[in-house]
């Protein structure tokens, strides 16, 4: 008993000391996907609902000033009216198969065809991901209301109320978001979106609702590095790096980077996180600031937000914006890094390679 005591402290602080070597991490055990609630939401370990809004894109070359204004307005209403939800904004930049041959008896025509066509072509889907955040104290002050009109709601466990919750949170997106055409993914839909956020490779799944799920739908094994991490399946590496936005170096913040990337020709994804934070976690925040604010003048205006949260006329949202690259070979990896981080430096945003934070940022989609 004593000899595997301290064969299990050696493998401890062996793993701490040879933190910096690549690891190769079980999916089965770190990813949060428990199984299919039920046919539009999956389970997570942690007790929450996970649901998709999957968004058209909409050309803005046939549209006046004033309907560009009225399109942002949209958005802009839609992300305002998130509560207690994870909103993750997803955009998946992908190369399609795009094989024509075709052939003409002109030559002079076949050049062009042959110039042309058989480019790579790649294609942008927009999704828009809520993940329910409702503990036990947001069921029991939804039972209070509830008992003061007329129309109750009984629900007969915690999921039901969080998958209630949910599905009026996305019906009011879908009706908010019109001009977007968004529709509503099943739940077969959503695990088939993350496995291929785990397995970095599209992987047809049919699983069943209503059960636990195996690990049938991890294929692929993912090894870290010191600032990138490898997938690898069947004899095949897709590397992958995660680029952090950590600050503005403008008063003005424009979209044009985040535009720019989506007509690169390389495979990436865009996360746009927005995380409410509790009264109790905005205050804690607030008071961390003005305690080491130098200025009386930021102090003050610290404390008066402390006073709108403690009366509900003030919240916070956490944001973070994340691209993780993915890329055949490290050489082209690099090579496309290169060139995200030329893109966001030339509109004034800060991308960091994240290294230290690279398995959390994984991890935590």
């Amino acid at each position: 008993m004593l000899e595997k005591l301290l064969g299990a402290i050696k493998q401890k602080v062996s793993n701490y000391f040879l933190g910096v070597l690549p690891k190769s991490y079980s999916m089965s055990e770190e990813n949060n996907i428990l199984g299919l609630y039920d046919e539009h939401f999956l389970l997570t370990k942690n007790e929450n609902l996970v649901g998709i809004l999957r968004l058209e894109g909409v050309s803005y070359t046939h549209l006046s000033t004033e309907q560009l204004q009225d399109l942002f307005t949209e958005r802009q209403m839609a992300l305002d009216s998130l509560e207690k939800v994870v909103a993750r904004l997803v955009v998946k930049r992908r190369k399609i198969d795009h094989q024509q041959n075709i052939q003409s008896d002109s030559q002079y025509l076949q050049a062009i065809l042959n110039q042309f066509e058989n480019k790579e072509v790649y294609e942008n889907q927009y999704f828009l991901v809520l993940e329910s955040t409702h503990s036990l104290q947001g069921v029991l002050e939804h039972k209070k209301k509830s008992l003061m009109h007329a129309n109750r709601e009984n629900f007969k466990d915690i999921l039901s109320y969080k998958a209630h919750f949910l599905q009026e949170t996305l019906k009011s997106l879908e009706i908010q978001l019109k001009n977007y055409a968004p529709k509503l993914l099943s739940s077969k839909e959503v695990l088939n979106f993350y496995a291929e956020y785990i397995n970095g490779f599209d992987l047809p799944l049919k699983p069943l609702v209503g059960g636990y799920l195996s690990d049938s739908y991890i294929a692929s094994s993912t090894t870290f590095e010191k600032d990138y991490f490898i997938q690898e399946s069947f004899n095949q590496k897709t590397y992958n790096r995660l680029i952090g936005i950590k600050a503005y170096e403008s008063e003005r913040i424009t979209s044009i980077a985040v535009g720019a990337l989506l007509y690169q020709e390389t495979p990436l994804d865009i996360i746009f996180s927005i995380e409410p934070m509790s009264a109790h976690k905005t205050l804690g925040f607030l008071k961390e600031r003005a305690k080491f604010s130098m200025s009386n003048l930021v102090k003050n205006e610290l404390l008066e937000y402390q006073e709108l949260v403690k009366t509900k006329r003030l919240s916070m949202q956490k944001f973070a914006l994340n691209i993780l690259i993915k890329a055949p070979s490290l050489e082209d990896l690099d090579a496309q890094t290169r060139l995200v981080l030329g893109l966001l430096f030339k509109e004034n945003l800060v991308g960091v390679i994240e290294t230290f934070g690279l398995k959390g940022g994984y991890f935590s989609f």
